[in-house]
């Protein structure tokens, strides 16, 4: 997981300096299947353009996509050693609002 991130954030960021894309918040993850299922992950940048995918240069291509609606809830942290951590907190705060989690998440 820590190698798929890495290196999609690597050609989203290149992306980014280029200025094909425009983030408008902070990068997201999107699970479409809960663990231990096998793993069906999204990530990315809200952005400011419509953008359809394609390839941005080098060997990597960018896939477009829309995120569901309905709620959602957040949490930042800037440590990826941290996560596991910031998880668990999250979970229990999500759980301790009365909100349970849905899919995809």
């Amino acid at each position: 997981m820590r190698e798929f991130c890495g290196s999609t954030f690597e050609v989203l960021s290149a992306a980014t300096q280029r200025g094909d894309l425009v983030p408008t918040e902070p990068a997201f993850a999107l699970y479409r299947r809960s663990p231990p299922e096998t793993l069906n992950l999204e990530v990315g940048f809200l952005v400011t353009v419509d953008f359809t995918g394609g390839r941005l240069g080098g060997t990597s291509s960018i896939e477009a996509s829309k995120l569901p609606g309905g709620r959602c809830a957040a949490a930042l942290r800037s440590d990826y050693n941290l996560l596991p951590q910031a998880w668990e907190e999250f979970m229990e705060g999500i759980s301790a609002q009365g909100v349970t989690q849905g899919m995809p998440f």
